[in-house]
């Protein structure tokens, strides 16, 4: 399960409560029973620092919404910055499926510059695969 808080008006604060609640969303035995984990916390890109602190140690991984969400309108050199300032480099970061992360921001990128992005584990920018 994601635990996503993506409005207008977060705060440091809620999304300290989030990543709190996402190391212990529920009694264990209860999710060891439906066989459920926290795959991530999702946050706004503001929020990428908060979020990777108060996850610390938990080995729960940040995912960021970057690129002008949500409407995605504002200019292509500024969703790029968005996207550099949420990701930390890591190499060896793939997809569930075991596909490599692409780490490129460029416009000519595969998955291209429009594509829905996140940082991943401890903020690993990430594309969808083509």
């Amino acid at each position: 399960m994601d635990l996503t808080t993506l409005a207008s008006d977060d705060t440091p604060g809620r999304v300290q409560r989030l990543c709190a609640k996402a190391r212990r969303p529920v009694r264990q035995d209860i999710l060891d029973d439906l066989g459920v984990h926290v795959a991530a916390v999702c946050v706004l890109h503001v929020f990428v620092e908060t979020a990777v602190r108060a996850l610390e140690g938990s080995g729960i991984p940040v995912a960021a919404v970057s690129t002008g969400f949500p409407a995605g309108l504002s200019p292509l050199p500024q969703r790029l910055a968005e996207i550099e300032a949420s990701a930390v480099s890591r190499p060896t970061a793939r997809w569930p499926t075991g596909i490599p992360i692409s780490t490129s921001s460029s416009p000519t990128a595969a998955s291209g510059p429009t594509a829905p992005s996140c940082a991943g584990p401890a903020g690993q920018f990430m594309t969808a695969p083509p």
